[in-house]
């Protein structure tokens, strides 16, 4: 009995010292961040679902595990997080979204690295599917991942309107005056909202999907549930339809990365 409870407590003391990466965000029961790490690092690294009623407990969460090195940031917390961020890169200054955090510790102070991933996964995952001579994209929805989403597509020369239940700025239009001509000649089009997520799998943006051609290609960021109901309705139309998987992992390598993980 004493040396089962023995080799418990090393196995213990072991987990408890192994370095630890998470995701944080409000509900994560869609996430499939952690399956993603595990199959890469498998135990070699703990690796946590964070979830947090609200961005305040940020603080006291990283105070009370001293082994986190490291985390992922999912809705809603991409832009609220700015205001924790002790430096930011270049990117997730101008995106105005921070998706990852690089944590370093010394014996007086935690400071806070954000860095958007978000930007160059997309591009990584979709620049290739892209229609030719493509010069104009319609995103519905102007969070985090919209906003990264838009920087990268500017990038590649191609104009960007966003679609958003609140007119903040001249770039954003309503759902009311989003016209069928609005969308027949914005050939890319992004659903960078939550609309259709697991578990709310019936949901979908209200556009008028008539609208949309055989010559669209249309990309829910969302990957759980594989297609979603915007998908579906767009593929009814003829468009090439993709989900957001493959951001996930290109944007998920380039922030082991960061943390030196590979």
């Amino acid at each position: 009995m004493k040396i089962i409870i023995f080799v418990k407590a090393k196995i213990l003391y072991l987990s408890l010292k192994k370095k630890m990466y998470g995701l944080i965000g409000k509900k994560l029961g869609h996430s499939f961040s952690e399956k993603i790490f595990k199959e890469k690092f498998a135990e070699k690294f703990q690796f946590k679902l964070i979830e947090l009623e609200s961005i305040d407990k940020l603080k006291d969460f990283i105070t009370n595990h001293p082994t986190l090195k490291g985390f992922s940031v999912t809705i809603p917390y991409k832009k609220e997080i700015i205001s924790y961020i002790n430096i930011l890169d270049d990117v997730s200054k101008r995106v105005k979204a921070v998706n990852t955090v690089l944590i370093k510790r010394t014996n007086n102070s935690v400071l806070l690295y954000g860095y958007n991933t978000d930007a160059y996964g997309f591009t990584k995952a979709y620049k290739k599917l892209f229609p030719t001579n493509c010069k104009n994209a319609l995103i519905i929805g102007t969070g985090g991942a919209a906003n990264a989403v838009k920087y990268a597509l500017n990038i590649q020369g191609i104009n960007v309107i966003m679609v958003s239940r609140k007119k903040k700025n001249d770039d954003i239009i309503l759902f009311s005056e989003l016209s069928d001509n609005i969308i027949t000649n914005n050939k890319i089009i992004i659903n960078a909202t939550p609309l259709g997520m697991f578990p709310n799998v019936n949901l979908f943006p209200d556009i008028n999907y008539k609208a949309i051609t055989n010559q669209h290609l249309t990309i829910d960021l969302t990957y759980n549930p594989v297609e979603t109901m915007f998908m579906k309705k767009a593929k009814e139309y003829g468009a090439k339809t993709i989900n957001g998987y493959n951001m996930l992992q290109q944007q998920a390598e380039k922030a082991w990365k960061i943390y030196g993980l590979t």
